[in-house]
């Protein structure tokens, strides 16, 4: 796994890890906002990598996204369910004599959430499943595991920004290849209230 993404992901975890029993600690567990309850609808954007065993170089492309999904405050954790589809750019895996192994992908599914409500601040985890779609030079699509950790921070009644990583993960072909995806964006959400 690239070092990029293992320093992303353990400064993730240290957030949460930090954050969470320190905020236990002030008492702001049990001063719930009731901010993340409700339908919502959002978009995102950053970078993906992306890489499979057939090609020994991963590549980081653009990657866009939006997401639909309804959460429930249970007065401090947070439960909820969202829809996705990720839409990652094309890029150069490897170089083969008849030229460059060249794929993108579209990743599209289903997760279930939980959070933590921090008043203003929402850290929480998903795990579900997700269709990767490969296109270009590679084709073919399977469902496979998806999931990720990110922050969410209420800067308007209604409008969430959020700081996100996702991991989806499929095996495609014949012969079987893994493919995976390790996207880190940015995005808001719009909470219908």
């Amino acid at each position: 796994m690239n070092k990029k993404i293992l320093a992303a992901l353990a400064s993730t975890l240290v957030l949460g890890a930090v954050a969470v029993p320190g905020a236990m600690a002030q008492g702001y567990m049990s001063q719930s906002s009731g901010n993340w309850t409700g339908p919502y609808v959002g978009g995102r954007i950053g970078l993906n990598n992306s890489d499979s065993d057939i090609s020994a170089d991963s590549k980081t492309a653009f990657t866009g996204g939006a997401q639909l999904g309804y959460n429930m405050n249970m007065g401090g954790p947070v439960i909820g369910a969202e829809g996705f589809i990720d839409w990652n750019a094309s890029a150069d895996h490897a170089t083969y004599p008849y030229g460059p192994l060249s794929y993108g992908s579209y990743v599209w599914g289903a997760d279930a959430k939980l959070g933590v409500d921090l008043g203003q601040f929402m850290p929480y985890g998903k795990l579900g499943i997700a269709s990767t779609n490969l296109t270009d030079d590679a084709s073919g699509d399977e469902w496979g595991l998806h999931g990720g950790l990110g922050i969410e921070y209420m800067i308007m009644p209604n409008v969430s920004a959020k700081g996100e990583w996702t991991y989806s993960r499929a095996n495609i072909g014949f012969p079987e290849a893994e493919f995976t995806n390790n996207n880190f964006t940015v995005g808001v959400n719009y909470y219908f209230k």
